[in-house]
C-alpha cells in the first residue's frame, strides 16, 4: 500500500485468478486439433463467482480509482477497504472480450470521420436511429439510415460508432452533456484504439498459430482453398456426388484425361484433402457422426436425392 492508502497493483486476487493449472487444462487434450478454449472460458466464469467486488470511482474527469470494500483482514479484526489506481486484470479481460464480440470488423478511420462530421450531435443522432429502428413497420428502415448517415456508413462501421458511444457512456456518465466536436473526437479516438486493439490481438494469435521467426505468412489463400477442399468432401461423404459432379458444381473443369476416364483427378485431390482437414479437427470417429447427422439434416428438411458415387 502507498502513501495515502493507494495501492498502485491490482488486487491480488484478482492476479491470481488464473493459475497455471488454467495453463496444463490448455494444454490436457489428447485428441489433436482438439480446442479446450470454450471449457477453459467456463472454468473462469466458475471462478470469477467467487472474486470479491470492486467498485469504480471518478473524482475527476481525469482520474480514475477502484474501491474493493471486501480486502484483506486487518489487525482491528475486520476486512480492509482498499483502493487502486488499476482495474482488475479480469475488469480488462472482459472488456478485451466484449470489444471482439460485440463488432464484426474492425473500424474504418475515414468512414466513421466522415459520418461523425455530418452530424450535429453524435449522441442524439444514434439514439434516434436506435428509435426509429424499433418502430413499426410505418416507418421506413431505409430512410431513417439516410436521415442518420449521409455518407453511407456501413452497418459493420454504424455499430463501430454504436459500441463506441455505449463504452463512453459507461465509462463517463457526463458524456450527453459534452459539446458535440467533444463528443466526435472521443468516439472517433474510442474506435480508433479498438482497431488497433482489434488488429493487434488478430496479429498476436495468426503469429501463435502459424508464424515463423521472420513474420507471419499470409495465410488467406490456403484457408480459401482449404474451405473449398472440406466443401468437396462434404459434397461426397454427405451428398453422393461423383467426382465429375462435384467438379461441375465447384466450377472446376475437367482435364481431357478426366473426361475420356469419366472422372475428375483434381476432384478427387480435394476430396482427400478436405477429409482430412475435417479428420483432423474432429476425429475419425467425429467426422463420421458428422457426416450421419448432416444426411439426417438433410432428410429432415427435404432436400434428400440420390446421386451417383
Amino acid at each position: 500500500m502507498s502513501e495515502g492508502g493507494l495501492n498502485k497493483r491490482r488486487p491480488k486476487s484478482y492476479s491470481n485468478l488464473f493459475r497455471d493449472d488454467t495453463l496444463e487444462f490448455l494444454l490436457g487434450s489428447e485428441e489433436p486439433g482438439k480446442t479446450h478454449l470454450l471449457a477453459l472460458a467456463s472454468l473462469w466464469q466458475e471462478r470469477l463467482r467467487t472474486e470479491r467486488p470492486q467498485y469504480l470511482v471518478r473524482p475527476n474527469s481525469s482520474q480514475v480509482l477502484w474501491v474493493r470494500p471486501d480486502g484483506d483482514r486487518t489487525e482491528e479484526g475486520y476486512r480492509s477497504i482498499d483502493v487502486f489506481d488499476a482495474p482488475p486484470r479480469v475488469f480488462e479481460a472482459i472488456f478485451a472480450a466484449l470489444t471482439l464480440l460485440e463488432l464484426e470488423s474492425s473500424p474504418v478511420h475515414w468512414q466513421l470521420d466522415a459520418a461523425l462530421s455530418s452530424f450535429k450531435s453524435p449522441a442524439e443522432a444514434l439514439d434516434d436511429y436506435a428509435i426509429s429502428r424499433e418502430q413499426d413497420d410505418a416507418v421506413d428502415p431505409e430512410q431513417s439510415q439516410t436521415e442518420l448517415n449521409a455518407p453511407g456508413l456501413p452497418a459493420d462501421q454504424l455499430q463501430a460508432l454504436k459500441y463506441a458511444l455505449t463504452l463512453l457512456r459507461y465509462y463517463r456518465p457526463e458524456f450527453d452533456s459534452l459539446p458535440p466536436n467533444v463528443q466526435r473526437a472521443l468516439m472517433l479516438g474510442t474506435c480508433n484504439r479498438v482497431r488497433v486493439f482489434r488488429d493487434a490481438l488478430h496479429a498476436l494469435m495468426a503469429f501463435v498459430e502459424y508464424g515463423t521467426p521472420s513474420g507471419t505468412p499470409n495465410k488467406a489463400v490456403a484457408a480459401k482453398s482449404a474451405a473449398r477442399d472440406v466443401k468437396a468432401s462434404v459434397l461426397k461423404d454427405v451428398d453422393g456426388l461423383s467426382y465429375t459432379e462435384i467438379g461441375r458444381r465447384l466450377g472446376i473443369p475437367p482435364s481431357r484425361h478426366d473426361e475420356i476416364k469419366n472422372d475428375h483427378v483434381r476432384a478427387r485431390s480435394m476430396v482427400r484433402r478436405g477429409r482430412g482437414y475435417l479428420k483432423k479437427a474432429l476425429g475419425e470417429d467425429g467426422w463420421r457422426q458428422q457426416i450421419e447427422a448432416m444426411k439426417i439434416e438433410k432428410e429432415d428438411t427435404g432436400q434428400g436425392g440420390v446421386h451417383s458415387r
